[in-house]
């Protein structure tokens, strides 16, 4: 049987024709003719009799009959023959229609270019696209551009007429009124921003430029320009520096509110503001800084609200920071210079008797120089101290750089909320064309528009109640430079720096005593307010880091620090040694090693005190018992110690203490170390040749001799140099129904009250100087003395018998009378006991007559001492340079010197000169054979 095989399915094909399909050679135009019609049809806005879905399908047909060119080039032909009969329309126009009627054709063109973009849709899918042709849409616009808006009547008449309204707008600003009131709402923004939006959907033109940039916003800014260059030269000599700022301010907001109604934000509103700040500021920053109501008045009154607003423009100007920074040095430097001018008128004015005995005893009380603070420049409190006198200088110096800070903290204070660019730091251009027209139309884009010129308005008054502002570091730094400029001009600075650190460790031992202050708050109770004594200590080392010479002041501090430590009962240790630990922490430990050492004496001069005590009773003596260091401790007088006696004993190097000779006062530096009871001086041991002794009652002189003997035996080898003029005693005083009145030695009266009255005697406690417990016991045998009588039986110097005598009958107390009562003492003036002394209290404290200031061969003399303290130190850092450089040129050779000593002190070229000539002559140092200014270290 036979399988049968599957046959081949056979494949149906159709021939094509021999012969072209035949196509209506006026089917193409026709269709085109139809198109063409509907086109102006929809031109004139008759649209109701036409049908989009057929005239879709005849510009079907016509790409699909290879007919896309002749309908893309139908359609440009017919769109320039309508936009030109639009353009000349517009020729007729007046000035006032012409933008509204611009703003109707644009409206209804683009409405027409809507349905033409849905007809010929397939047109620009498949004939556009491959062709690489412009869009319809896109074609219209171009050609509405070129031949509408770029037309040279139409786009002249448009631009003029745009700024001519802008203009219009910004002539009816009143300054008074305010930007924000300006009468904005006479025109017809919508008309302008309508226009702006035409140009904006524009977008660029052939050549990549923006048309409503070169179109109306080039000619816009020019006409600003010229608007605000003519504002400018006619204001800025009718208003002062603060309204015209303010005046600018306005502009700046006004500015922006134009641009928010009637331009691109993203555009113009930085160049406007540009332009603004050209025009009115950077063109007249200098005029405005210089003028009388300028930067120097707004600083002297503390116009804190117009600084800020000043910096806050200038800042965003190029050079305006730099101008401020100038100003602000020079007024401050000018305001430092009159400080400084008005203490030098007299610098050598010294005190009346009465005013320096009141002022050594009260130590700077507010008598002298009470602390004030002012909420302004701190001028009227520094009114009130007296003229001439170091510590209102430095008082009026502080409440200066109080005010500066403050300025700096607030009106120049980065604001990181607020910051700087909140107004123009819109960068680059327009962006796309689409994405430019929506802007100006958005709400939330109005909205920041909104925010920016609001946020500049309320900046000024932010930085003033912030508490997050962080002060301008270059506007600190020049507030900096400009106070060490003016401070190091002063030759006395540091002295008076000193006198100031002085008087507010003085205030805060009377307060930690229980005593009233001046102003300053115990440091036992510090606080955070601005009195405390911390507070107060701190800002002082401010000035101090102003200071190059800091070596002068260390001289001077010890000198004081001296006194306070030796003068008084009690001093503020715990403040004393916070201090001494600030400047350590600024210039390092060999910079307060004399300082610490002092305390160490303090506290060693203790414990042999009550050695000495000890002694005392071990021979059997009895007595009271002593109070501590720096006070008085009793000795009894059963193993023959008649008063008591305490003595601080220096190390010699440590103070700054000389003794008296009789032909000179004393150097500075003070003691206060007396007697509880009878007379005895205060002692130290000192360096130079011994002060001649004067005339010790013989109680004092066996308890000296008592104290020596012990500490001869105890320290071997050593020898003590009694420093008469800077002890103190406490003696007995009867006053009133004595035939031979006064002071009395140990034991003549018992310690209490006075009478209370003016009649009848009167028992005073007098603590006074070796040198008047001298002098005033010559009086229990005579009633009245010549100053030549009283200097040959006291044996006190002459220079310091003089103020002795002063501040015994010319002073506060006057336990003395002179004829003549003239101040100065002659030899043959009379002194005698003031019988009818009375006073309220019964322990009565007079202080030798002392100048706070040193006059000009004091201050000579420490001068020498401090240039022959600096010589080794130069030389040391010369030493140290070459001995790591081994050679080196003269000029390099200086400029090392001075950087490696500046930190205390800032030396002459001059002066290393001469330390380099003088290790050159020890053979520390060589020049070279060949090269005269090069040095060479010889190990």
């Amino acid at each position: 049987m036979m399988a049968m095989r599957p046959s081949k399915t056979s494949k149906l094909s159709i021939a094509p024709f021999n012969f072209p399909a035949k196509q209506d050679k006026d089917y193409a135009q026709r269709t085109w003719n139809t198109l063409r019609d509907a086109l102006y049809q929809i031109f004139a806005r008759n649209t109701g009799s036409l049908s989009f879905e057929e005239l879709y399908r005849y510009a079907y047909n016509l790409v699909l009959c290879n007919q896309g060119a002749m309908l893309y080039d139908g359609l440009q032909q017919t769109l320039s023959s309508y936009l030109q009969t639009m353009a000349a329309r517009l020729h007729g126009a007046n000035e006032a229609e012409l933008l509204d009627a611009l703003r109707t054709e644009w409206h209804w063109f683009r409405i027409a270019m809507t349905h033409v973009r849905d007809i010929l849709m397939y047109m620009d899918r498949a004939y556009v696209a491959l062709a690489k042709k412009m869009p319809v849409y896109e074609l219209g616009v171009s050609l509405f551009r070129d031949i509408v808006v770029r037309d040279p009547v139409i786009g002249a008449r448009m631009t003029s007429t745009f700024v001519a309204l802008v203009t219009a707008s910004r002539s009816r600003y009143s300054y008074h009124t305010g930007g924000a009131d300006m009468a904005c709402d006479e025109l017809d923004w919508a008309l302008l921003r309508s226009v702006t939006g035409i140009l904006l959907d524009m977008g660029d033109d052939a050549v990549g430029r923006s048309v409503y940039e070169t179109d109306l916003e080039r000619a816009l800014l020019e006409a600003t320009a010229e608007f605000y260059a003519a504002e400018s030269r006619a204001l800025v000599s009718e208003m002062t520096c603060a309204e015209f700022l303010r005046h600018v301010e306005q502009r700046i907001q006004s500015e922006c509110r134009i641009a928010e109604r009637c331009l691109d934000m993203g555009s113009s509103v930085p160049k406007l503001i540009a332009v603004v700040e050209d025009q009115l500021l950077a063109r007249q920053m200098a005029v405005l800084v210089e003028k009388e109501s300028g930067l120097s008045h707004l600083l002297q009154i503390d116009a804190l609200e117009d600084l800020r607003r000043m910096y806050l423009l200038f800042h965003k100007v190029a050079g305006g920071d730099a101008i401020i920074q100038q100003g602000l040095r020079k007024e401050i430097v000018a305001q430092g210079t009159r400080l400084i001018s008005a203490e030098e008128q007299n610098p050598n004015a010294s005190p009346s008797p009465a005013a320096a005995a009141a002022g050594a005893s009260a130590a700077g009380s507010s008598k002298t120089a009470s602390r004030a603070h002012s909420k302004s420049s701190g001028e009227g409190a520094a009114a009130t101290l007296a003229p001439h006198d170091p510590l209102a200088f430095i008082e009026r110096v502080l409440e200066m750089k109080k005010k500066y800070d403050r300025i700096a903290a607030t009106s120049f204070a980065i604001i990181p909320e607020v910051g700087m660019m909140m107004i123009g730091s819109g960068g680059g251009g327009s962006g796309s064309a689409a994405a430019s027209s929506r802007t100006i139309l958005e709400a939330d884009a109005a909205a920041a528009v909104a925010a920016v010129y609001e946020s500049s308005s309320a900046a000024f008054g932010t930085a003033l109640t912030a508490t997050n502002t962080t002060p301008d570091k270059r506007y600190v730094n020049v507030i900096h430079e400009a106070f060490e400029q003016f401070f190091n001009a002063f030759d006395r600075s540091a002295e008076y720096l000193s006198l100031y650190v002085d008087r507010a460790l003085r205030q805060d031992a009377k307060a930690a005593g229980g005593g009233e202050t001046a102003g300053i708050t115990s440091g036992a109770h510090q606080a955070d307010d601005e009195n405390s004594t911390d507070v107060v200590l701190n800002r002082c080392i401010v000035l101090f880091r102003f200071l190059q010479d800091k070596d002068v002041f260390a001289k001077y501090c010890q000198m004081h620090l001296c006194k306070r430590l030796l003068s008084s009962s009690k001093f503020a240790e715990e403040s004393e040694r916070a201090f001494v630990l600030k400047l350590k922490n600024e210039c390092g430990y060999l910079y307060t090693s004399k300082m610490e050492s002092m305390f160490s004496d303090i506290k060693l001069s203790a414990d042999t005190n009550a050695a000495f005590r000890e002694s005392i009773r071990e021979d059997g003596a009895g007595g009271r018992h002593g109070h501590g260091p720096g006070q008085q401790q009793g000795t009894g007088s059963a193993s023959g110690m008649p008063i008591e006696l305490s003595v601080q004993i220096l190390t010699t190097g440590s103070w700054p203490i000389q003794p008296v000779s009789d032909g000179n006062s004393g150097g500075g530096g003070g003691f206060s170390s007396g007697s509880r009871a009878g007379s005895g001086p205060g002692s130290g041991a000192g360096s130079g040749a011994p002060a001649p002794a004067p005339t010790l009652p013989a109680s004092v002189r066996i308890a000296l001799d008592r104290f020596e003997q012990f500490y001869v035996a105890r320290q071997e080898g050593r020898k003590l140099t009694w420093i008469w003029h800077l002890g103190t005693v406490e003696m007995r005083g009867l006053f009133g129904g004595c035939s031979v009145r006064g002071p009395v030695s140990s034991g003549a009266a018992n310690a209490g009250g006075g009478s209370g009255g003016e009649t009848g005697p009167r028992k005073y406690e007098l603590t006074v100087s070796p040198y008047s417990m001298c002098v005033l016991m010559l009086f229990n045998s005579r009633d009245a003395m010549t100053y030549r009588e009283i200097l040959e039986l006291s044996g006190v110097p002459a220079a310091e018998l003089k103020r002795t005598l002063q501040s015994l009958s010319l002073a506060k107390y006057r336990v003395l009378t002179k004829e003549p009562r003239a101040k100065d003492v002659q030899p043959a003036d009379v002194f005698s006991f003031n019988d009818a002394f009375w006073n309220k209290s019964v322990r009565v404290r007079i202080q030798t007559v002392v100048a706070e200031k040193e006059n000009d061969e004091e201050k000579q003399e420490t001068s020498g001492k401090i240039e022959a303290d600096r010589k080794p130190q130069i030389e040391a850092a010369v030493v140290r340079v070459m001995k790591a450089r081994r050679t080196m040129e003269h000029n390099h050779l200086v400029i090392e010197v001075t950087e490696l000593v500046r930190a205390r002190f800032t030396p002459t070229p001059q002066d290393i000169k001469k330390r380099i000539e003088s290790l050159i002559d020890r053979e520390f140092l060589a020049r070279d054979a060949d090269d005269q200014r090069l040095y060479r270290y010889i190990a």
